[in-house]
């Protein structure tokens, strides 16, 4: 349970960090990575771990942050097809358009072209009802980075204006559960 409690804490403050970096405003990003490897760290000291496979992807959302692209892009292209086999496809878009951002700022073009079209097409099969609004948001604006790094000016364009509309839609939601907690009662941890 405490590891299970360590990995939510890391994701939670990595998942605030991508948000800003991708609205412009860079973060704490290298105290996160430390606290990202402690993850590894008290797993090897309990001998076990709650979701291994997940933290070299949340490690490889950090450095993508850094700018540490070749290390990023080894991370995803190693860990990304085992996480979305195990059920984290909903993510996996988003994730392969960090991995476009990657291969366009080492100069792989071409992967970078192939996987930013890949990560469009992906968003386009998800289920507006049932998407994570925040994470559909990060993909949009990864992709207006990517195709702006590969001079793409209208799809730029176009994924610049659906994160835009994305994260307004996150940002009512999360008024919506503030809201919600606070007319239960609930808008203050228990003492």
């Amino acid at each position: 349970a405490l590891a299970a409690l360590l990995y939510n804490q890391m994701q939670m403050r990595a998942l605030r960090i991508r948000h800003a970096a991708l609205a412009g405003k860079p973060g704490e990003a290298p105290a996160v990575l430390l606290g990202v490897d402690s993850i590894g760290h008290f797993d090897d000291a309990v001998g076990g771990s709650v979701r291994a496979d997940l933290t070299p992807l949340l490690r490889a959302q950090l450095l993508t942050v850094q700018g540490d692209f070749a290390a990023a892009a080894a991370l995803l292209e190693a860990h990304l097809p085992e996480a979305v086999a195990a059920g984290l496809a909903r993510t996996g878009g988003s994730l392969l358009a960090d991995l476009a951002w990657c291969w366009a700022n080492t100069g792989e073009v071409q992967r970078a072209r192939a996987l930013a079209d890949q990560a469009a097409v992906e968003v386009l099969a998800e289920d507006g009802a049932h998407c994570d609004l925040d994470e559909c948001a990060a993909l949009h604006a990864r992709l207006a980075q990517v195709y702006a790094k590969l001079h793409e000016d209208g799809l730029a364009a176009r994924h610049g204006d659906a994160a835009q509309t994305a994260w307004g839609k996150d940002a009512d939601q999360r008024r919506l559960w503030a809201g919600r907690l606070s007319s239960a009662g609930l808008g203050t941890p228990p003492r």
